[in-house]
């Protein structure tokens, strides 16, 4: 008989004081504790380049497309819920303006919900093709409760 699962999801934790300030302004949590026998994935960079390689024009179209491809990757990788199981985000950006922050807050919500992932955000001078962002992810797939576990291997 398959033994219980343990804790499924990712237990946030913010200090008391300012930290928590933050971390609920910016929509992200301080610190992640990833549940136990869970498998890791980590992501390459994710961008918002459409089927042919080129970029949207539009600065909210090209972050919700890199939004978009990362969820693909996340669900092939054996991450079906996507979204849900990203605990660690860091973002490259050339520049940081009002657009560039609204269009994230929208992805944030839209992607995201109520998932709050520690989140490191970089300035770089610039980035491959001419993105806009380009942010790499770590995600964690829970263990099943059946012995049928498989996992390809590099």
């Amino acid at each position: 008989m398959p033994r219980e699962n343990p804790l499924q999801s990712a237990r946030a934790s913010n200090p008391p004081g300012c930290l928590t300030d933050v971390a609920n302004e910016l929509r992200l949590s301080q610190a992640i504790v990833i549940p136990p026998n869970s498998s890791i994935l980590v992501t390459s960079g994710q961008c918002g380049f459409k089927d042919d390689l080129s970029l949207p024009s539009d600065l909210r179209d090209e972050i919700m497309l890199a939004f978009e491809n990362a969820e693909k990757t996340l669900q092939t990788a054996g991450a079906t819920e996507g979204w849900k199981h990203v605990y660690q985000i860091t973002t490259y950006a050339p520049r940081l303006d009002e657009a560039w922050l609204d269009a994230m807050q929208e992805a944030k919500q839209k992607y995201l919900g109520d998932n709050r992932p520690v989140w490191t955000g970089v300035t770089v001078p610039s980035l491959y093709g001419g993105a806009r962002l380009e942010m790499t992810l770590n995600a964690f797939i829970p263990p099943l409760s059946s012995s049928n576990n498989c996992h390809e291997r590099l």
